[in-house]
């Protein structure tokens, strides 16, 4: 790597938050060796994958924008609530803050079923069944 661009990773990564610092901090760091084993792999993997037939290509194209529509349509639909006249959206406001008191109540209700005992659980489950 070019000592330029050395220089502007250590900058990127001081600007890092300090969450991502921490862990940083914390993993273990990869024997060199290893790094380049890892990257030796991805980089055939990324050769072969431009050696694909076209057909092959598109499919991959495909599949991988509909991993991300869900999350797509879901931030068109963050940004369209924002545009939204300040009358509708005081009054989904509204909405929330009423359903807020049963939704604590169902994560309470789902954290107190994981502490439950293991044996409690089983036979919730069986219940099911």
């Amino acid at each position: 790597m070019p000592p330029a661009k050395k220089a502007t990773k250590k900058r990127a990564a001081k600007k890092a938050p300090a969450k991502k610092r921490k862990a940083a901090k914390k993993a273990p760091a990869k024997k060199a060796t290893k790094r380049k084993a890892t990257k030796r792999k991805a980089t055939k993997r990324k050769a072969a994958a431009k050696k694909a037939p076209a057909k092959k290509r598109k499919a991959t194209k495909r599949k991988s924008a509909a991993k991300k529509a869900p999350a797509k349509r879901k931030a068109t639909k963050r940004k369209a609530a924002k545009k939204a006249p300040a009358k509708k959206r005081k009054a989904t406001k509204r909405k929330a803050a009423k359903k807020a008191p049963a939704k604590r109540k169902a994560t309470k209700r789902k954290a107190a079923a994981k502490k439950a005992p293991a044996k409690k659980r089983r036979r919730k489950a069986a219940k099911k069944r």
